[in-house]
């Protein structure tokens, strides 16, 4: 009983890591416990998407004039 515990702990650990940065995956997953599913035949096109999506969206918080500034500043 304290191992499945212990694995249902790990695994909403694991889901609330995963529904950071895909939230709609973790509720596909969690709606999907106790059910078989068939998940999407392209997943790994639209993981790779979503990785390059989160880079793009982390870039656009630099400023090309505030790095300018910084290496000035300290050149």
């Amino acid at each position: 009983m304290i191992e499945l515990q212990e694995k249902y702990r790990e695994f909403y650990i694991l889901l609330s890591s995963l529904r950071k940065t895909t939230p709609i995956w973790a509720d596909l997953i969690e709606k999907s416990l106790g059910n078989e599913i068939a998940y999407p035949h392209e997943w790994e096109a639209a993981w790779k998407w979503n990785q390059l999506n989160t880079w793009v969206c982390e870039l656009e918080r630099y400023h090309p004039e505030r790095i300018e500034v910084q290496i000035q500043e300290r050149g």
